[in-house]
């Protein structure tokens, strides 16, 4: 079975967040629910990524210099933070993963470039309980952005699995981070709803 989140919910949903947020409301869960798949009549378990304003779901590391340095904007390292997965039965073997999204900035008259896959994570798995999540860590990975000029975005999403006790998948969800934490020179510099990187050209 799969299940489409329409775009109309998605749009609901970061609403709703955007709106909790300016009221200044507890924080909330706040990464997108794209799409879910699961066999034999057995779901998938709670999850949910660690993402919100004060704890962004992606941390943006820039490479550590000055700001006359052409590689002051360049992005070093993506590092993503665990998701919480439990079981839909005590003692099951669940695993997640990241991939890495990028698009190239268009310029004026150019068509918008296509987004495309740069990097998949291995899958990390644990043992997770109906309530008690598996315990993951982070995972982070080198970005190589091209030295072109050109402005890139980035976004990770995440893919949580759950599996059977013979080790086949029995469902997976696929999820968007939507707050990432920009790093210059070791210092926050805010959060944003996607990773910018950029070889200046002076």
């Amino acid at each position: 079975m799969v299940r489409r989140i329409p775009a109309a919910t998605l749009v609901t949903a970061i609403a709703a967040s955007v709106m909790t947020l300016l009221l200044a409301i507890s924080p909330v869960l706040a990464d997108s629910d794209l799409q879910e798949s699961w066999c034999c009549g057995l779901g998938i378990g709670k999850h949910h990524l660690v993402d919100t304003q004060s704890k962004p779901g992606v941390r943006c590391e820039k490479f550590q210099s000055d700001a006359s340095n052409p590689k002051w904007w360049v992005m070093d390292v993506l590092s993503v933070r665990a998701p919480k997965v439990f079981g839909t039965t005590d003692d099951q073997t669940v695993g997640w993963r990241f991939i890495v999204l990028r698009q190239k900035a268009a310029f004026s008259g150019e068509p918008q470039w296509p987004v495309k896959v740069t990097y998949r994570s291995p899958i990390q798995t644990d043992i997770a309980q109906l309530e008690t999540a598996a315990a993951f860590h982070s995972m982070a990975v080198p970005v190589d952005t091209p030295d072109n000029g050109r402005s890139y975005d980035y976004w990770v999403r995440v893919k949580m699995f759950w599996y059977l006790p013979d080790g086949k998948v029995q469902g997976w969800s696929l999820h968007q981070a939507d707050f990432y934490r920009e790093v210059l020179a070791g210092t926050s510099n805010g959060v944003y709803s996607e990773c910018f990187s950029e070889h200046a050209t002076t």
